[in-house]
């Protein structure tokens, strides 16, 4: 074969490979992210946007944002937020102890010898 004649089949080659990779990668674009992770879905329903404002709310009382504020103030700083997204944390830790969900990673834990 001619130079030119192996360029244009290696041209036309690599033009068909790229336009099966565009519409491999267009049709996956194309999927309900929800038809592919249900729990993930069912997880980002139970988002509210209410409790967000109120603890980005909650925080902004907090006063500053500076790492250098008092670590101890129970009432500013980052210490006082340190300390009421712990609390946070443990609430929520508590009302998800009871869940099927939680209690079946606690099953599969003491399984593997692992602590929860």
């Amino acid at each position: 074969m001619k130079p030119i004649s192996l360029l244009a089949l290696a041209l036309v080659a690599l033009l068909f490979v790229s336009n099966q990779l565009t519409a491999q990668t267009s049709g996956r674009r194309l999927q309900n992210p929800a038809s592919r992770n249900r729990t993930i879905a069912s997880i980002v329903r139970e988002i509210d946007a209410k409790n967000i404002e109120r603890t980005i709310r909650q925080l902004v009382l907090f006063g500053t944002r500076n790492t250098l504020s008092d670590q101890n103030d129970p009432k500013r700083g980052v210490g006082a937020a340190r300390d009421w997204l712990y609390s946070e944390f443990l609430k929520a830790a508590e009302s998800s102890a009871s869940s099927s969900a939680n209690s079946s990673y606690k099953r599969r834990c003491d399984a593997q010898g692992h602590s929860t």
